[in-house]
């Protein structure tokens, strides 16, 4: 898939648990969290900055994966499946899925490599 707006960069296939985790994720998915957020906090606690409501998003990820079977998985395979990186505007790229692999992922080892595919706007677009 040429990537045009890339200037011939040549794209990572892979990528360390770290650099996906510190990739700013879709905002759908922090929203979804929000409800999950407020529904820990106490009556009365405001609510988190965009740091700690990503630090809850990926907490609840990582507990995720455990319950499926994900997260063992993983520590004993890897990640196969690639994660979608989305690029748009200037270079900017976000993470537009495969949350619950990252959060794994970087729990077993921050510096594991995970297979990635990268898109735009319209190739990733949420439903």
């Amino acid at each position: 898939m040429a990537k045009e707006h890339m200037q011939g960069a040549q794209l990572s296939m892979f990528l360390p648990a770290k650099v996906l985790r510190g990739m700013r994720p879709h905002m759908g998915d922090i929203e979804a969290e929000t409800e999950a957020w407020d529904d820990y906090q106490e009556p009365g606690v405001s609510g988190p900055g965009m740091r700690k409501k990503k630090q809850f998003m990926w907490q609840n990820k990582l507990d995720e994966s455990s319950d499926d079977d994900l997260y063992d998985s993983i520590a004993s395979e890897g990640v196969h499946t690639p994660v979608p990186i989305q690029h748009y505007g200037k270079n900017k790229t976000r993470l537009a899925g495969g949350h619950h692999r990252v959060a794994a992922a970087y729990d077993i080892n921050p510096d594991m490599e995970i297979p990635v595919e990268h898109g735009n706007r319209t190739e990733f677009r949420r439903s």
